[in-house]
């Protein structure tokens, strides 16, 4: 029996020594990416996007309703799409724009527009947050570029600190039964992360003398009446980014959607923003 039992240690032993420096390898060279789920693959198709140098004319960002409208595969050229998702939030939002930025310091977009639906703002971190916000972001390349409101928010995911083991980052693994612990209230659609990573977005552009626009996404009737969206901000700070954000909502009937958020392929606006003009072109040349 004892005999056994050293022989399976052996045996595990052996795997491990095999099988992490070749975890190591796919975690390095990004091959790990190609094996997680779509929405994922979206995220880390838009880091790889934003560091990029690429000139430019309208930088897009957002939640899946704007990946939706302006896919992040197909927008490569004069407009450039790095909407994703929602769970990203506001932050994620925020870091890859910061990316763009950076790696185009010389050649800068005219304008940057963030396009998201409403409901995107309410997100504090969410049951979503550990796939696609920590193991992309949560790590030292991003790190100097959370708050400390922002830092306490994480704190309480439950096993966040397990997020950038290679083991757990090159897989879809996510902590089981998964519950983010009760928050405290806040009044109003925007979240305390979206307030204050929206102004540093926008602050963010001002010192870059970049255009910003905030649109919102399309919206269901149905979603609209329990929105309740209000006329004028919330927004308790300067700004002018929201001021007429509400104002802007559209709202289409319910059987163009699949789910009150996104349109049922046939429906699909194009170029819902009206971004293109007869010398742009979504795709690469």
């Amino acid at each position: 029996m004892k005999n056994f039992i050293i022989r399976i240690c052996i045996f595990f032993l052996i795997i491990a020594i095999i099988y992490i420096p070749f975890e190591w390898d796919i975690l390095f060279s990004d091959k790990y990416i190609q094996r997680l789920d779509t929405g994922t693959q979206t995220v880390y198709h838009s880091i790889e996007k934003s560091k990029k140098k690429k000139k430019v004319k309208k930088l897009l960002i957002g939640d899946s309703t704007a990946e939706q409208l302006y896919n992040n595969y197909i927008y490569n050229d004069s407009i450039y799409s790095l909407a994703c998702n929602q769970a990203i939030t506001v932050v994620g939002q925020y870091f890859l724009l910061n990316n763009f930025i950076d790696a185009n310091k010389d050649e800068l977009p005219e304008e940057i527009i963030f396009l998201c639906n409403p409901c995107a703002l309410l997100n504090n971190l969410d049951k979503y947050t550990f796939p696609y916000f920590l193991k992309p972001f949560y790590n030292e390349e991003y790190k100097p570029l959370i708050d400390n409101y922002l830092m306490k928010r994480i704190k309480t995911i439950p096993l966040y600190f397990i997020s950038q083991i290679p083991l757990i980052k090159t897989s879809d693994y996510t902590p089981a039964k998964f519950c983010f612990p009760k928050e405290e209230k806040f009044e109003g659609i925007f979240s305390p992360l979206t307030k204050d990573y929206l102004k540093k977005i926008e602050l963010l552009c001002k010192n870059n003398n970049i255009k910003f626009r905030f649109e919102p996404s399309p919206v269901s009737k149905s979603l609209w009446d329990i929105l309740k969206l209000p006329e004028n901000s919330d927004y308790p700070i300067d700004t002018l980014a929201v001021d007429n954000y509400f104002q802007k909502v559209n709202y289409f009937e319910d059987s163009l959607f699949v789910d009150g958020f996104h349109f049922k392929q046939q429906y699909i606006p194009k170029d819902f923003l009206n971004l293109m003009d007869t010398d742009s072109s979504p795709v690469n040349k």
